[in-house]
C-alpha cells in the first residue's frame, strides 16, 4: 500500500494505521450517549488487540461498564483470541469461569483451538493460573454450573500439548473437528 506522500508501507505500518482508525472510530461510538457497543462490536474490536491487557481492557469494559452479557459468541470470539495473542493460560481461566458444564463439544474445540494458538507462540511455556490477564474480566460472580478453578487446576502447569490431549479426555462426545483441533 502506498501512503498519501507516495511512500510503500509496511504490512505492520499497515496493520497499525487500521487499528489506529478502528479504535478511532470505537472511541467515537463510545461518546455517542445513545449507542454503546453489542456483541458483534465487541467481537469485531477483539481483532485490533494486539495484546492480552488491551483485550482483557475491552471485555471487562464490556462486561463492566456497558454490562454486556458475556454471551458465548462473544466467549468463544474472547478465548480465541487469547490464543491467538498466545495467552493460553487467560483463554483457559476465562473458559473455566464462564463456560457451564456439561460443555459442549463446541466450546471445548474453541478451548483446543486456543491451546493450539498458544503452542504455536510459545510450546515450552506452561498454563499458568497466577498470570492469566483476565482477572478483572472475571468479577465476583460465577454462573451455579461454570466448570471453575477444579477445572483449571487440571491443566494448570501443563505446556499446551498437554493440556489439549488432557482436554480430549475430558470432552462427553468428540466430533472429527476437536480430532483436528487438537
Amino acid at each position: 500500500s502506498t501512503n498519501t506522500s507516495g511512500e510503500t508501507r509496511t504490512w505492520e505500518e499497515q496493520r497499525e494505521s487500521l487499528s489506529k482508525n478502528g479504535w478511532g472510530l470505537y472511541n467515537l461510538m463510545l461518546r455517542d450517549p445513545k449507542t454503546k457497543p453489542d456483541p458483534f462490536t465487541i467481537t469485531s474490536m477483539m481483532g485490533l488487540c494486539f495484546s492480552s491487557t488491551e483485550l482483557t481492557n475491552l471485555v471487562g469494559q464490556a462486561i463492566h461498564e456497558f454490562h454486556l452479557n458475556c454471551s458465548s459468541a462473544v466467549l468463544r470470539a474472547a478465548i480465541t483470541r487469547f490464543g491467538e495473542l498466545g495467552d493460553p493460560s487467560s483463554a483457559c481461566r476465562l473458559f473455566s469461569h464462564y463456560v457451564s458444564a456439561p460443555v459442549s463439544t463446541r466450546n471445548w474445540n474453541v478451548l483446543l483451538g486456543a491451546l493450539a494458538k498458544g503452542a504455536e507462540a510459545n510450546n515450552s511455556l506452561p498454563l499458568d493460573n497466577h498470570k492469566a490477564q483476565v482477572e478483572s474480566i472475571l468479577g465476583s460472580g460465577t454462573a451455579a454450573k461454570s466448570v471453575g478453578k477444579d477445572f483449571f487446576r487440571t491443566v494448570d502447569g501443563l505446556v499446551c500439548s498437554e493440556a489439549a490431549r488432557h482436554l480430549l479426555n475430558l470432552v462427553d462426545e468428540p466430533t472429527s473437528q476437536t480430532y483436528c483441533v487438537a
